[in-house]
């Protein structure tokens, strides 16, 4: 260390100083020699000497300690005293310097003392940067440092410590952890403190209280750990703040308890599972549920899942797994405790933060009820659908053919209602016999419309008196049977009748007959709604018969009242000058009057509403004047209580107690208006369905092609790629059937020559590099295919015009044409 060392030797006897000097050159150092004190703290605050080599008095009367204190406090020199009369009360100073030497001074004692002061200043400069650190490393550190070595004191604090607590350092130093601790927490940190200064095993990191010195309690995580003090046992404590933390703790496990109620409360159910099948997350709804299993066996909509259970995943789950891709309104028969419901599915993928898919989230809906519900609308509107086509036949039926149509009315209905047999009768003026029965009934049962034919009604007393009552008779069991009816019961259990249901029907205030139905295999219920349906099929029944009636009696009158009730159960009126001189009750019925006395005499004004009162008036004058109309149009009407009706008019010209006038018959078509806008608009909404069906099914063939296109670009076997290219082809020939409905009036039926055109436009483009290569003609007549015939013969054509490309040309000729004839 000695070499290349800076020496200032403060020396005012110059010899000494250079025979020093001398030596130092020999040692290798580099030296300087001064006379006075003041040169000296000159030269050490120029030079900056690595030791001072200082006479203890300078021109024996200067005292070298104060200067060498001077030097060695402002600019860190270790000193040497030089002294000519050692004495042992020099070097034991308090602030003795880093030795002393004899003069005259060895040169052996000069080199070790030398490198003795050089070093112990080294080793003290070392000491003192690691101190400083340290004190620089613990005051600035995140956590507040704590040093105990007994329960009531610290014995050093840092300055985050006085931060977290509130006091100050020396605040610190007289307060304990029995003072910062809360009451509940002193017992507990004393028994800390206690194992820990005893060496035992304890948590070195736990939460904590502590009270701040503003009265505050905020919780702490301390790390803590044995140590020594100043040569004694004690413990040192690191500890945090984490008020913030516990804050964000709170505050997240606030936003877990909302979220958790947020999804418990939607009306959903919602799952969520790892790629293993593990369920992570579990809707409350679907927990309440129980379900158990999702299953598809019953014929449900062609877009129910797969079979699915909680072990496994479905073929649509492991499509959502693989692509990543969301797919909705899944159905799907969940296997309850109380049965089987109908779900609507989201399949969702779940994606972690590095954008991975590690499971699948199901979005469940209950449409049981909507199923339900859809479905008894189904129902109803083929059941009205089933009424209109029913009138419809009774409107203009002929009388000799309505029997036949009363029969054919019960077998439609009565297989709409799964019943057994179903049945229709008439009873006579005075209700007391059955003067008309027709029947349907299942195979295997036997025919009874002949028993009761001309049966007595008197007999069955019960019976008779319900029916005047206006009662509906219906019974799921004979034993549901009254006392009073057992005349009845006993005719049904006869006859092996295990149900029974019976409407009576009236015509005005007399009972007119009654319709029904038996159950003869099991017992069974009838639904509200197919007693809607045979009740409204009983009044057609009787009016057309009615009518059948009137008919006949007119034919055996006179021609005049033969032509006014040509029509039964239609109004019939006779106008002159617009007013109404004579009509039926029919019409008085219609207009809401109970009697026609009340309309006679009515102007047209009072009848008809003012939108097609100038039609009906223009009518009438070009009618009475001779000129030639037609006999049939619709006008609206009022009914007595302002009610607005719509009504068939048949009109024409007679003459009238000798004056012209104008006879006409009225229906009123308001109930089959109302009935044929419901049918125009299911019309509409069924071609939309259909088109949106098509519309599905090619955009579903269309996405299978692109995906054995996608799938293709990574075969290398040429063999398998040929197929995957046929089947592509296949199904795009298919595809183009579905957009060609879509895009057509006509839904029922295929343009083949527009078809063909664009298969094979698609075929060329698809097999031939050069599309231009051969010239195709189509000569194709005009020819519509309905939807059956149109997909075999697509994929006929297909394999027809793909072969011809395939191996016609393959080996690349040009300039060559190909003719399809149709």
């Amino acid at each position: 260390m000695i070499e290349n060392a800076k020496i200032l030797i403060v020396e005012d006897d110059l010899r000494s100083a250079r025979a020093i000097q001398s030596d130092l050159e020999r040692l290798g150092s580099k030296s300087a020699i001064v006379t006075s004190a003041e040169a000296a703290v000159a030269n050490a605050a120029s030079e900056k000497p690595d030791l001072l080599l200082l006479d203890v008095q300078l021109n024996r009367e200067i005292d070298g300690k104060p200067v060498a204190e001077t030097i060695h406090q402002q600019h860190g020199v270790p000193v040497i005293f030089l002294d000519a009369q050692l004495d042992q009360r020099t070097t034991r100073s308090p602030k003795a310097p880093f030795g002393t030497l004899r003069k005259p001074v060895r040169a052996d004692e000069l080199h070790s003392a030398i490198e003795f002061a050089l070093y112990r200043h080294e080793m003290r400069k070392t000491i003192l940067e690691s101190e400083q650190n340290f004190k620089a490393l613990v005051e600035n550190a995140n956590d507040g440092i704590l040093i105990a070595i007994s329960p009531e004191a610290h014995v050093y604090a840092n300055q985050k410590a006085s931060e977290i607590t509130g006091y100050s350092t020396d605040e610190l130093m007289a307060t304990g952890i029995v003072a910062l601790a809360p009451p509940r927490e002193i017992e507990n940190q004393l028994e800390r403190f206690q194992k820990r200064f005893a060496g035992q095993n304890t948590a070195e990191q736990y939460e904590t209280e502590i009270i701040r010195k503003d009265g505050k309690i905020i919780p702490i995580e301390v790390t803590g750990s044995r140590t020594v003090w100043h040569g004694k046992p004690a413990l040192i404590a690191m500890i945090r703040d984490i008020s913030s933390r516990k804050r964000l703790e709170n505050e997240l496990e606030r936003q877990k308890a909302v979220m958790s109620t947020i999804l418990n409360s939607i009306p959903a159910a919602i799952s969520c599972r790892d790629l293993s099948g593990n369920v992570l997350f579990m809707s409350k709804i679907l927990a309440e549920n129980e379900i158990a299993a999702w299953d598809d066996s019953s014929p449900e909509p062609a877009n129910a899942n797969a079979s699915v259970s909680l072990s496994g995943f479905s073929d649509v789950e492991r499509e959502v797994l693989q692509t990543g891709k969301v797919k909705r309104k899944i159905i799907e028969r969940g296997v309850t405790s109380e049965g089987n419901r109908w779900f609507e599915t989201d399949k969702i993928p779940y994606i972690d933060s590095s954008g991975n898919v590690c499971g699948v989230i199901n979005l469940s809906v209950d449409v049981t009820e909507r199923k339900r519900v859809i479905e008894a609308l189904q129902r109803r509107l083929i059941q009205e659908e089933v009424v209109v086509a029913i009138s419809n036949r009774f409107i203009n039926v002929a009388i000799d053919k309505v029997d036949h149509e009363l029969e054919s009315a019960l077998e439609t209905i009565g297989k709409f209602c799964s019943v057994d047999r179903l049945f229709f009768f008439a009873f006579s003026p005075d209700h007391d016999r059955f003067v008309h029965a027709t029947e349907w009934f299942k195979s295997g049962l036997q025919e009874r419309k002949k028993e009761l034919s001309n049966a007595f009604l008197s007999s069955y007393n019960w019976l008779k008196h319900k029916l005047e009552s206006d009662e509906t008779i219906q019974f799921a069991s004979l034993s549901e049977y009254p006392t009073d009816a057992h005349k009845e019961k006993a005719c049904l259990a006869a006859k092996n009748i295990k149900s029974i249901l019976l409407i009576p029907l009236f015509c005005g205030e007399s009972l007119f007959g009654a319709i029904g139905s038996t159950s003869e295999f099991d017992e069974r219920t009838w639904q509200q709604e197919e007693i809607r349906l045979l009740r409204l099929t009983g009044d057609m029944f009787v009016n057309v018969l009615m009518r059948r009636r009137t008919e006949e009696a007119l034919r055996e009158s006179e021609r005049k009242y033969r032509e006014l009730v040509s029509n039964s159960l239609v109004g019939i009126y006779i106008i002159q000058n617009q007013i109404l001189v004579y009509c039926n009750p029919p019409l008085a019925h219609i207009l809401g009057y109970n009697e026609p006395g009340e309309l006679i005499g009515k102007h047209l004004s009072a009848l008809i509403a003012p939108e097609s009162l100038d039609l009906v008036k223009k009518e009438l004058a070009l009618r009475e004047c001779g000129a030639k109309r037609s006999s049939n149009y619709e006008i609206n009407g009022f009914r007595k209580d302002g009610t607005l009706i719509v009504a068939q008019v048949v009109g024409s010209q007679i003459m009238y107690n000798g004056k012209p006038a104008i006879q006409g018959a009225m229906i009123d078509i308001t109930e089959r208006k109302r009935a044929e806008m419901q049918i125009q608009q299911s019309l509409r909404e069924k071609e939309v369905l259909l088109r949106e069906i098509h519309h599905r099914v090619k955009n579903n063939l269309q996405v299978i092609s692109s995906l054995l296109h996608l799938q293709s670009s990574h075969i290398g076997d040429q063999q398998v790629l040929r197929l995957f290219k046929e089947s592509q082809s296949r199904i795009k020939s298919m595809a183009l059937i579905h957009e060609s409905l879509y895009g057509s009036k006509d839904l029922a039926n295929v343009n083949f020559v527009d078809y063909l055109r664009k298969l094979v436009q698609y075929l060329q483009h698809s097999y031939m590099t050069d599309s231009a290569a051969v010239n195709i003609e189509l000569d194709v007549k005009h020819v519509s295919l309905d939807i059956n015939l149109a997909i075999p013969c697509g994929l006929i054509v297909n394999e027809l015009v793909s072969n011809s490309l395939k191996y016609a040309f393959a080996d690349g000729r040009s300039g060559a044409q190909m003719k399809t004839i149709w």
